[in-house]
């Protein structure tokens, strides 16, 4: 659980949050399932990170990639800014990457390709669709 508090602080760390919706994402509490905007499965592991059209602004963190049960990724409608890194490659269980309408740039990584399970890719200004 250690490494999951840490990447998520790592995120609030990065992020502007003028709205304050990162607040209780304390530190202190080593279960993050107890934050707002996440949501977790039966095992208390972090499946869900629902920060769409907060306010949020700053850069998305390597570390996002050591969320290893995340299924959905929603940070869309914000203004986030810099690239997609390419460590969100190693979220093998995520379904859904929600980034659209935010102020991303570069390439999406090839290590999305990894992501086997991803069925809706919402990036820069488009909608993609996968079916496997």
């Amino acid at each position: 659980m250690c490494k999951t508090v840490d990447a998520l602080n790592a995120l609030k760390t990065q992020l502007q949050d003028p709205n304050n919706v990162l607040q209780s994402w304390n530190i202190t509490q080593v279960n993050p399932c107890r934050w707002s905007h996440i949501t977790c499965n039966n095992e208390n592991r972090v499946a869900r990170i629902d920060l769409g059209s907060t306010g949020l602004s700053g850069q998305l963190v390597p570390q996002l990639g050591q969320l290893p049960n995340l299924q959905h990724l929603e940070l869309y409608d914000n203004n986030i800014t810099g690239s997609i890194p390419y460590q969100i490659g190693n979220l093998t269980y995520l379904l859904s990457l929600d980034l659209y309408m935010n102020q991303l740039d570069g390439d999406i990584p090839d290590t999305l390709g990894n992501l086997k399970k991803l069925h809706c890719l919402y990036d820069f200004t488009s909608f993609v669709f996968f079916s496997r």
